[in-house]
């Protein structure tokens, strides 16, 4: 992790040393106890801290897609702004300095829209929210 961490501009096979540091950032990902709360809670701590020695922050907010729509069997995953592609969709709020130094991330929720049948037979659309807790 100390590679992607050094290198955040990368991909993991280029900022990775070796097959082996590859390997252990594949498998932190899958593991089942690493959860992606935790993760953005450290970091918007961190965040938090190197805010404070700024008198003035910009908070920079932006929401994308995640279009998997080329995979297949990939569930949980909902429509996007284009009807015909299937993903996530992201809310970042990333804190920079007012000379453009990025701070860090200071909130994220990544949400699924999904749609549900109304009561006189429409669907509408409905958000299902997985919120990252930041503290």
């Amino acid at each position: 992790m100390e590679d992607l961490s050094a290198q955040p501009n990368e991909s993991v096979t280029q900022a990775c040393r070796d097959g082996a540091a590859v390997q252990g950032v594949y498998e932190f990902w899958a593991n089942p106890r690493i959860k992606a709360e935790a993760i953005i809670s450290s970091h918007a701590s961190s965040t938090v801290e190197r805010i404070k020695d700024h008198e003035t922050i910009l908070a920079i907010q932006d929401t994308t897609e995640l279009d998997f729509s080329e995979h297949k069997s990939k569930t949980g995953i909902g429509p996007l702004s284009n009807p015909e592609a299937k993903g996530l969709k992201v809310h970042t709020v990333l804190a920079a300095s007012i000379e453009g130094v990025p701070l860090g991330v200071l909130h994220q929720k990544v949400w699924v829209k999904t749609f549900r049948k109304n009561g006189r037979g429409l669907f509408s659309a409905v958000s299902g929210t997985e919120h990252l807790p930041t503290s």
